[in-house]
């Protein structure tokens, strides 16, 4: 956040409640006091549950002072607003766990997939660019690979596609990146998309 000048944020939206996708929720306490006010979190009631317990301090009854200050909003399957924003929440599977990822007018993003199911490729049809899980290049049990996240951007037909949640097994990135079809990229740190 800091190295990209990121100075207020509107919301948080939460896909899942893995620690990766957590963790950092702490860091959010500047933001508060920029603001004078709590951030409000849009996620699954079963992702509130887990984020309380993972962070129980922040929801104790006598605060600590400077604390991060949240409001949960609980999401369905329906679309919501933040502003005059719309957000539309598409289900994904992570082996076994349903993820939320988000398409927000031309732009989706979906991170932690194993598989997609057919209503959800529904909800990303006309989408202009598709940020989308891809592990590394060999079969993983609840990521996509390098192969099947190719393949569920073809199916999308984004214009653009952006490959995100990438470990050390992926490759060197311009190597891996050579190999890839037109309009599809490796994301890297720092990457800013416009739409």
């Amino acid at each position: 956040m800091l190295g990209q000048n990121v100075s207020t944020i509107d919301a948080i939206l939460m896909t899942h409640e893995h620690r990766d996708h957590i963790a950092g929720l702490d860091d959010i306490r500047i933001y508060n006091y920029k603001r004078s006010a709590p951030l409000d979190i849009y996620c699954y009631k079963r992702v509130e549950n887990h984020i309380r317990a993972a962070f129980a301090y922040i929801f104790d009854p006598n605060p600590y002072p400077g604390i991060p200050s949240v409001n949960f909003k609980t999401i369905s399957d329906q679309s919501f607003l933040i502003g005059d924003l719309e957000i539309q929440p598409v289900k994904v599977l992570h082996y076994k766990l349903g993820v939320c990822g988000f398409r927000v007018g031309p732009l989706a993003y979906i991170t932690d997939v194993s598989e997609i199911p057919e209503e959800s490729y529904r909800l990303l049809e006309g989408v202009d660019t598709v940020v989308l899980g891809a592990l590394r290049k060999t079969a993983h049990i609840s990521h996509f690979s390098l192969d099947e996240a190719v393949e569920a951007a073809r199916r999308i037909g984004a214009r653009e596609s952006y490959f995100i949640h990438m470990s050390h097994d992926m490759g060197m990135h311009q190597e891996v990146q050579n190999e890839l079809p037109p309009n599809m990229y490796l994301s890297f740190d720092g990457l800013t998309l416009e739409f």
